[in-house]
Formats: C-alpha cells, structure tokens, sequence
C-alpha cells in the first residue's frame, strides 16, 4: 500500500487528504507546457498549462519552475468557467513567485457526492495561464516540471506534480508524464518604417503638359502589434526629379488615435523631418498607434509633384507602345536632417528603437495617347476639325481618314474626320469659338446593316443611338465663357426635324480662379418619327460652337486647356456629368479630351501707348514722368515697359517722354516700330510687358 502525496494547504486551513488505495500501472496521463515559446523584454507571454488525462481525474496538483533572472513569473489563472475541467473544483490553490508556480484542485471534497462527484473527464485541458514577463534579452530559460522542491508555506511539505485516479495518488514514479518548455526572450521588436510606393494616374497626351497633379504617399509603420508611444520620421527625395509641397499627419492613424505633440519641417530642399508623441498633454491616457504585418498604421502623409514634364508616348509612331516611366524613390535616412542631425526611431515601453527602413518610389507613367474616336463614347473640344464634302451620289470624299454614313431624312450634314481637335490660337481679348464633339460606335454590327464607307453604320432602331447628351467641364484662369453659341453645321442643327434639336442650354460661370460650363442638348421632347436621336459616329461629330476669350489675366506663353470634369454645378446647386441618354437610360462618357488655347510666347503693343489704354496722346508722356519721378500712390506702374520705350533704346527714361510730346506737338518723328499696330518687340532688351493684350 502506497499513501498518495497530496498537497497540504497550511495557508488555507491545512486541506489533508490522505488516500490509500493499491499501486497502479503506468498510464499517459500529462502535464505539459509549450515546448518553445519566445517573450520580449517587459512584454507579458502567456502559456497554457495543459492537462492530458487518459482517466478520469478526482485532482490535480502542477509545480515548475525556471531561471528568474531571465523570466519573471507574473500570474497564474486557473482555469475556471465556461465549461473548463476546473470549473466544478470543490477547491483551487494557485501560487506564483518569481521562479516557480504551484496550482493544486480538488474536484470534491468530503462529504463525497456518490450520486455525481465532480471530477476531470478524459480529453486535453487547459487548466491554467500562466503569466511571464522577459527580463534579460537575448537569453533563454527552461521551465520545468518539479517534485519535492517548494511548498505553499515555510513550514508546509514539500509539493509534488501528480494526478487523482480512483483516489490515488499517480506521479512520475506511475507514469503521470511531464514535458517542460523553453523560453526564449528577444529584445522588443525594432518594427520597421516603409515608405509606400505610389502610381500617379497618366494623363491624358495633349500638345501641353497638363498641370501636374500632387501624388500623396505615406510612411507606414509595421511595429508588430507593439503600442508606439512616439516616433520621429527623417525622410529624403530627389529634388531634381520631385518636389515636397507636404508633409503632415492628415488622414493618418496617428492623427486619427489623437497625436498630441507634432513638429513637421518641411523647409529641406530634399527632404522632411517628422516627430511625433502620441501622449504629450495631461491627462495622460497612453495613446499610441501600432501595425501589424500586413496591416501597417499610416504615420505620416507625404505631397509630391514632378519638376518638369512626364516623358511621352509616340502617338504619331506607335501609340500602343507606352513611354517611359518616370520613377524616383523615397527614401527614410539617419543623421541627414536636423540639428543635431536626427535618427528614424519608434519608441515603445519608453525605449527608443531604430526600425528597420525600408524605401519606395514614386511613378509616373508616360502621357498616354488620346482616343481617337474610334474607341468609346466619349467627348472632345477644341478648334475645327478638317471637314469633307458630299459627293453628288451621297458618297464623302477627303484626303485620307474616315467617314461617317447618315441614311437620308438627316440634311446634308458634313461630317468631321476623325482625330483629336487641333489646339486653338488666341490672343488676349481675341473672342473666338470652342467646339464640342461625340463619339458614339453602335455596341455590335447586327447582321444585314447597311454600312457606309468608312465601316460605320446606323440601324435604324435608335436601341444604341443618342436621345441626348449633357457636358461639364472648367477651364483655366485667363479663358473666359461668353455663353453665347452656334449649331450651324452642326449634327445638333440636322438632327430632330426642321430647326434641328428641341433643347439646346449653355450655361457659363467665370470665378477668379477659372470658371465651368455645362451644355446640355436634347434631339426631341416628345416622341415622333422624324429622326429623335442623335447618329451613331466612330468620328468625332460637332455638337456646338460656345464663344470664349481671353482675358486680361492671362499670361502669354502659358496655355489654357477646357477639362471635362463630373459634377460640375449646372445652376440651383445639381451637379452634372458627362454622360450620355442612351434608350432612357444615362451612359458615361468613356474618354474625353481637353481643348487647348495657345498663346504665343511674345506679348503685343503699341509703341508709345506707355499707359496701354489704347491712345497714343499726352497721358503717355505723363504716364513716363509719372512712372520716373513720382513715387507713393502718386507713382504709375508702367503695364508694358516696351511700350513706354518710345525710342526704343532698351530702357525708359526722360528722353521716351521727350520723343513722345515732340511726335504730338512739334511734327517730330513717329515712335519705332510696332507702331501704329500692336505687334511683337524686334528688340532685343530686358524690358517686359506683363500687361499685354495679345500674344504671337
């Protein structure tokens, strides 16, 4: 006879079981742990503590131990609840000091319940969590299972591992099996900081480079789950490739989980210093931002538009061959910006620590070609397009290029060729038309369709065809809508029945910094069966003509584009598309392309016209006495040097005001040439003429 070894709580009123029972075989009931596990220094790791039972079990007792310079032994939970083989226990007892633990459970205590005892059924079990904490970095630690080593008190017996079966006693000498783990502890994870590489859109290819717009990327932060208390940011660019217009936090996790203290220098011409502590202000209430590997935390936002032009497609050569990409990278750099000069770090449980860093690149792609007109419905304004003519037997001739086929009953409209508008000409003042065109291919060739000689063809069903067609777009400073506008020769005025379509409405609004238009027509509002859609066109077809000018603020050499645009205000605050009414239903324009206004490079003046109000007289001499000798409010801004230059010797002086009133008065020489019309400076000088009406 064997008595079993139980655990003895002197601390808890001496709990003593002694049960007698005969010997038993061995058997694979276990105690176990994780056989690895790794903890970070001052980071809490939690392992089960699992029980293996091949019988039923009437208790339990577990005792381990480790190294505690290495490991420190914060809790450990039984576990009770929820359906856990602890939950029933009569009686639970759980210690833990710095270098061992004890927990010890009794399913059922005396009086024994014979009806329904409570005990652990046969399965595996988490029987407790046992907390830990690292303490030396870089260094490992057995835990292992004991016997005979610590009690519960100073006087107390010393404690055994060993399970209840049939009320005895089985340890390690029965067969009960122990398997002990190994912790490894690390220093906390160094996280890293990438930067994310971003793709602006391309645009689309016109004979300007369009404004470029900024590309936003962000500096992500992986840091292992780990809480970021603070964290400084040192990022670098090529500034002959890009420009930094921004660094912030806006739309960032950090500014999202309340960043307290930010301080942004974005003065380097090749670079930002970014730092940032979450929880600055009292009342300190631990914000942090964390990532996760592949779920990294945005901490900081970054602006960048490209110097210079984006390189080109051959669109004339080979327009399905892109350019080449433009590509520059981002990258985070130690001891480059600051004084002192500052490192990347993230600081977490108060330690500072040097991410890994990892770069990215900014694209951008080459123009891309402009639809032709074959592709899509799709919009395109500009200048004029090369018309063709109607031959006597209804058929078109040109040059070369595409046509459209119109069955009769559609007037003799003459179509346009296919291709992109040309760029319109203008000068500052100069009033002159911006026309609007579609493109509308029927979606498939139903068999037996007439077609016309450029592969083009009508149905006659109007399933795929036009009702109507609305247009938003805003142009530059410098344009100004007129409002006013023709259909004559267009498909709008050949369309719909006599007078052309029913609804035609151009609605123009100029602000300082440009302005928008919209255009909506409408072939017929009611039904008939004189034709109520618009064509279908593989060409670009002509819609409308709308007047625009350019004004006073525009500045020579720098063209002005009309962009179409979604959501542009159409009056009473609705915001209208680009869009098509095809069988009652609205279809996006799939391409649109811009119109370009050229201005020519060299203003235009009158010489002597010094105060540019379009008189040559006696103000003029006085606008150049003024301009000289004056000063204060009194003084008068010369709008165009080059025209005060009356004797165009390359500056302006008294002798320009003397010329002048001997030309009015003393029948003295006229001013040099351009004179009496307004053209360009054959002279070359460094006066300038900010204010010129009209360019060459």
């Amino acid at each position: 006879m064997k008595q079993m070894r139980f655990l003895g709580f002197y601390c808890l009123g001496l709990l003593a079981l002694a049960l007698i029972g005969s010997p038993r075989s061995a058997n694979a009931n276990e105690l176990s742990l994780p056989a690895t596990s790794t903890a970070f220094l001052g980071r809490t790791i939690d392992l089960d503590l699992t029980l293996t039972a091949t019988d039923v079990l009437q208790g339990v007792q577990a005792i381990a131990d480790w190294d505690a310079a290495v490991l420190q032994g914060v809790n450990i939970a039984p576990a009770t609840g929820a359906g856990e083989a602890l939950e029933e226990a009569d009686t639970v007892v759980s210690q833990i000091d710095n270098g061992y633990f004890i927990l010890a459970a009794v399913m059922d205590t005396d009086p024994f319940d014979e009806g329904s005892p409570e005990e652990i059924p046969v399965g595996s079990h988490r029987i407790a969590t046992v907390s830990f904490q690292g303490v030396t970095e870089e260094s490992s630690t057995d835990i292992n299972f004991v016997d005979d080593t610590y009690s519960t008190t100073e006087l107390g017996p010393e404690l055994s591992n060993l399970v209840v079966v049939d009320s005895l006693s089985e340890g390690v000498a029965e067969g009960l099996m122990l398997s002990g783990g190994t912790v490894n502890v690390l220093g906390i994870p160094p996280g890293t900081l990438s930067v994310a590489s971003a793709v602006s859109p391309a645009p689309e290819q016109a004979d300007i480079a369009p404004a470029e717009e900024a590309v936003t990327t962000h500096v992500l932060l992986d840091s292992s789950g780990e809480a970021v208390q603070a964290y400084v940011i040192a990022v670098q660019h090529d500034d002959a490739v890009v420009s930094l217009v921004g660094a912030s936090l806006g739309g960032t996790d950090a500014a999202a989980n309340g960043a307290e203290f930010v301080f942004i220098d974005d003065s380097f011409a090749n670079g930002a210093l970014i730092a940032v502590v979450m929880d600055y202000d009292p009342p300190f209430d631990d914000q942090s931002v964390s990532g996760t590997a592949g779920a990294e935390a945005s901490v900081a936002s970054l602006s960048y538009v490209l110097n210079g032009e984006r390189n080109r497609t051959n669109c004339d050569v080979d327009p399905a061959e892109p350019g080449d990409d433009i590509v520059t990278t981002v990258s985070l750099v130690d001891g480059v910006f600051g004084d002192p000069a500052q490192e990347n770090i993230i600081v977490i449980a108060g330690q500072s620590k040097n991410p890994e860093l990892v770069s990215g690149t900014l694209t951008f792609p080459a123009y891309i070609c402009p639809p032709t007109g074959f592709l899509s419905k799709a919009f395109a304004a500009g200048g004029e397009l090369v018309r063709v003519d109607r031959g006597a037997d209804g058929s078109f001739t040109s040059d070369g290029g595409s046509f459209v086929y119109l069955p009769d009953g559609f007037g003799e409209l003459v179509p346009d060729v296919a291709g992109a508008p040309a760029p319109i000409e203008a000068g500052i003042g100069e009033v002159f038309p911006v026309c609007f065109y579609y493109t509308s291919p029927l979606a498939d060739n139903p068999d037996g369709i007439d077609q016309g000689p450029g592969g083009n063809f009508f149905d006659g069903a109007d399933d795929d065809d036009p009702q109507a067609v609305s247009m938003a777009a805003a142009y530059d400073a410098g344009l100004s809508c007129l409002g006013t506008y023709s259909i004559d020769g267009t498909v709008t005025q050949a369309v719909g029945g006599a007078g052309g379509a029913e609804f035609v409405n151009v609605s123009c609004e100029d602000t300082d910094d440009g302005g928008s238009i919209v255009i909506a027509i409408q072939v017929e509002l009611t039904p008939s069966n004189d034709g109520g859609t618009l064509p279908p066109t593989s060409d670009w077809l002509k819609l409308i003509a709308v007047d625009f000018t350019v004004n006073d603020s525009a500045a020579c050499g720098e063209p002005a584009q009309i962009r179409f645009q979604d959501g542009v205000d159409g009056g009473q605050n609705v915001g209208i598309n680009n869009v098509f009414a095809i069988n009652n239903f609205s279809v996006p324009a799939e391409n649109t392309v811009s119109a370009v206004i050229n201005l020519g490079s060299e203003p235009v003046f009158v010489r002597g016209d010094a105060n540019y109000d379009g008189l040559i007289d006696i103000a003029d001499s006085v606008a150049i006495i003024s301009s000289l000798f004056l000063s204060g409010v009194h003084q008068f801004e010369l709008p165009c040097e080059d025209a005060a230059d009356v004797n165009d010797d390359a500056r302006v002086d008294l002798a320009d005001s003397i010329y002048e009133l001997n030309y009015l008065f003393k029948s003295g020489a006229a001013p040099l040439y351009p004179f009496p019309d307004a053209d360009t400076d054959p002279t070359e000088d460094e006066l300038d003429c900010v204010a010129g009406r009209a360019c060459n």
